[in-house]
Order: structure tokens, then C-alpha cells, then sequence
């Protein structure tokens, strides 16, 4: 075993240990992962006639971030099952220069403020209403497949680097969504990190048109044309 697969194992380990640290900061401050689902409960708890705002007890800190976690990780171990090949174009997409990662950053933001603008003059009439409903599902949809990815792509490079290469994808992803979910739950910072994580995700979504890895064109409607 070389030197530098020694560094790359201490460097992971390090990584999962910041994550442990993070992640107990997280419970020990009592900082709701998830914050908006709970201010979201509590404001319609209090709207609803016998809501009483004050007597909303939410779960602790420790329950919200572990079922966070859980639901990450059991969902994107389906998601593997369901779409090997589709995660697998996706990682080859995000498995680029740092320049590259930057540009599918910007096609996901891109695609997300699109499509809100969509949504939101979707909304303004109920004939097209529908459409904002499908876009929000979608978005969420490319976004979590996009993380999945993202998370499943950085466990691979780590347990590679650190000359784990052969243990099973579901170990890649395990490592790459314990270390990223703490990022989007720091204080104050979190959200970029969401916002960051979500247009990456999308970004990687969009340029492999879901995993399928063809091409953004309109040669299929061409040939119609002798219709």
C-alpha cells in the first residue's frame, strides 16, 4: 500500500469524523434540520381551527436529522436498484473537471429559474394551473435523482482514491450522503448548499436528459416531415 493511498484513507476518514462532529453540533444546538417542513406544520396546525400554535410539539433535533438521513439513504439505495445505468451516466457527468462542475451548476439553476417562471404564470390561470403542480414534481423528482448521483459519485472517488474500489455501490452512496448532508444543514449557510446541491443535481439530470444519455435535439420530429 502506497503513501498516497494512505492519505486518501486518512483524508476519508477524516471526512466522516467532521461529519459525526457536524452532525452532533446539529442536535446539540437543537437546530431542526428540515426547518421549513416544521415551520410549515406549525403555521398550518396554527391556522386550523383547533390549532393552538404554542401547544406544537416538534420532534428533537436528533429524530428529525436521523430519519433525514435514513430516508436519504434508503431512498437513494432504491433509486440505485431502480436505475443503475441512468445513475452511472449520470456520475460519468459528474465526474469532470471543476470547470465543468461549474457548468452544470449553472444549466440546473438555469433549468430550476426556468422552470419557475413557468410554474409561477402557470399559476395565474386555472386552465393551466396543472402545469405548476407537474413542474414542482419534476423539479423535486431531477433534483433528488441529481443528489443521489452527486452523493453516489463522491463515495466512489474516496473509496477508489483510498484503493476500495471493488466494494458495492451502495457503500459509494452510504459515504456520499453522510458526508454531504451535513453541509446543507449548517447555520446560515445551509441554503446555498441546498441551492448549490439542487442546481448540480439538476444540472447533471438535464445534460443526460434523466440518465438516458442521449442528446438534446429535434431530429426525431424531422422525421415527420414526409407525413
Amino acid at each position: 500500500m502506497d503513501k498516497l493511498t494512505n492519505r486518501w484513507r486518512l483524508l476519508l476518514l477524516l471526512l466522516v469524523a467532521v461529519s459525526i462532529l457536524s452532525l452532533a453540533a446539529i442536535v446539540w444546538i437543537e437546530r431542526q434540520p428540515l426547518g421549513f417542513v416544521r415551520e410549515l406544520r406549525a403555521e398550518i396546525h396554527a391556522a386550523s381551527p383547533e390549532g393552538d400554535n404554542s401547544a406544537y410539539e416538534p420532534p428533537p433535533a436528533v429524530v428529525s436529522a436521523l430519519s433525514a438521513l435514513f430516508t436519504l439513504a434508503i431512498g437513494g439505495i432504491f433509486v440505485l436498484y431502480l436505475f443503475p445505468t441512468s445513475i452511472q451516466r449520470m456520475s460519468r457527468a459528474l465526474s469532470i473537471s471543476l470547470k465543468g462542475l461549474l457548468r452544470l451548476t449553472g444549466l440546473g439553476l438555469l433549468s430550476i429559474v426556468i422552470a419557475g417562471v413557468i410554474g409561477v404564470s402557470a399559476a395565474f390561470s386555472t386552465s393551466v394551473f396543472p402545469v405548476t403542480i407537474a413542474l414542482a414534481a419534476i423539479l423535486i423528482l431531477g433534483s433528488y435523482l441529481g443528489i443521489i448521483a452527486m452523493s453516489y459519485t463522491l463515495g466512489r472517488i474516496l473509496l477508489n482514491r483510498a484503493g476500495w474500489p471493488h466494494l458495492s455501490p451502495v457503500y459509494a452512496l452510504l459515504l456520499g450522503v453522510f458526508i454531504l448532508y451535513p453541509f446543507a444543514e449548517l447555520p446560515y449557510v445551509g441554503i446555498i448548499f441546498k441551492i448549490l446541491f439542487a442546481s448540480l443535481g439538476a444540472g447533471a439530470v438535464v445534460a443526460t436528459r434523466f440518465g438516458s444519455g442521449k442528446l438534446w435535439n429535434l431530429e426525431p420530429l424531422l422525421e415527420d416531415n414526409n407525413l
